[in-house]
């Protein structure tokens, strides 16, 4: 496959997987919201999600997951945010029925308070199609612990494949999750994992065991869709 770079002021779009049509819109979306940061415009950043359904689990404090509350946070970094600049790398998106999911590793840099920061962290976004429109409605930072070297998305989604080949750990971790007969989409069951066992399971690795699991009679899928449906224990 073939690749292509992207340069916006100090702004740098690396490995990028060449999209299709389809796939486009959402890396333009993925773009304008981190130039929003960089210009340090709240109503273009808040133009690029869906307010009312929008969700998010972020790499500053707070951790836990957050609703549309996330929103004034974001405008209260913004207005003591002095420098902001990124460099994405390595994107990856996958649509299908009206919905989308963009997984990259994104190291971003700036001032805020007067204190340097300079960070490397795995986001994936979770997207959905209004009319035309290509819209947030889920994002998950994960930063790269510290002593674990930053590595391409590729090379992560290459060693969490070799992990997913035994299997043990990730089947035991989803099930326990499920365990209380809750119904969860694939995006909280991942976030959930990931925090449990401490490791970063890509959500396409997730759905791939879910897929799993759903074809063993160990869990049962409800509704449809890709990334918002949601799966539950099998009682017996």
């Amino acid at each position: 496959m073939s690749a292509c770079a992207y340069k916006h002021f100090n702004a740098r779009l690396v490995n990028v997987i060449t999209l299709g049509t389809e796939e486009q819109p959402i890396r333009e979306v993925i773009t304008k919201r981190l130039d929003a940061l960089r210009r340090q415009d709240p109503r273009l950043l808040e133009g690029t999600i869906i307010q009312s359904d929008f969700s998010k689990f972020d790499d500053w404090p707070p951790y836990e997951l957050q609703g549309p509350e996330a929103l004034q946070r974001e405008r209260e970094a913004i207005s003591v945010l002095k420098r902001y600049d990124y460099e994405l790398k390595d994107l990856r998106v996958q649509v299908a029925n009206g919905a989308a999911i963009a997984a990259f590793h994104l190291h971003y840099w700036g001032v805020i308070r007067q204190k340097q920061f300079d960070i490397n962290s795995r986001v994936t976004l979770v997207l959905r199609r209004e009319g035309d429109v290509w819209k947030i409605i889920h994002e998950h930072y994960s930063r790269f612990g510290e002593q674990v070297e930053p590595k391409a998305l590729s090379e992560v989604g290459a060693r969490e494949a070799e992990a997913v080949a035994q299997g043990d750990e990730l089947t035991r971790a989803i099930l326990d999750l499920l365990s209380d007969g809750l119904a969860r989409d694939v995006v909280d069951i991942s976030t959930a994992v990931n925090q449990k066992t401490g490791k970063y399971y890509d959500v396409l690795v997730i759905k791939k065991k879910l897929v799993e699991l759903e074809n063993g009679g160990k869990v049962i899928k409800i509704g449809e869709g890709e990334y918002l449906v949601k799966y539950q224990i099998r009682k017996t």
